[in-house]
């Protein structure tokens, strides 16, 4: 299973809310495109997830970036309501019962991934 998540860059309090909605949708449009085609190839297994932004009092951003898609992506793996929209079979990530975060700033070395996924 692979899966993407994603979520808008934090927009300033001076700045309106969402003057790139269609910019936003355009690229969000393309990355369900893609995903819908590599599970059509590949018989599943690829997700997108994406959750909207909220005005925290001086930005319009993901609710706490990386903690709060963790959690939004916990409380869908584990039945309880989300606020993340999911492209990809819902039903299948039903039992998962891991997440492994790698960011752009993550570095392992070749196969620490496959190493620690089989420790668990």
């Amino acid at each position: 299973m692979a899966s993407l998540a994603s979520s808008a860059a934090p927009r300033p309090r001076g700045r309106p809310a969402r003057p790139d909605a269609e910019l936003r949708a355009a690229i969000l449009d393309a990355a369900s495109q893609a995903v819908y085609a590599l599970n059509r190839r590949h018989g599943g297994g690829f997700y997108l997830f994406t959750r909207p932004r909220r005005f925290d009092g001086e930005r319009w951003s993901g609710h706490e970036r990386k903690r709060g898609a963790l959690l939004a992506l916990a409380s869908l793996l584990d039945g309880r309501e989300s606020e993340l929209a999911v492209e990809g079979d819902r039903a299948a990530l039903e039992g998962t019962r891991f997440i492994l975060t790698l960011d752009s700033d993550t570095r392992l070395y070749p196969g620490a991934a496959g190493e620690l996924i089989g420790t668990m």
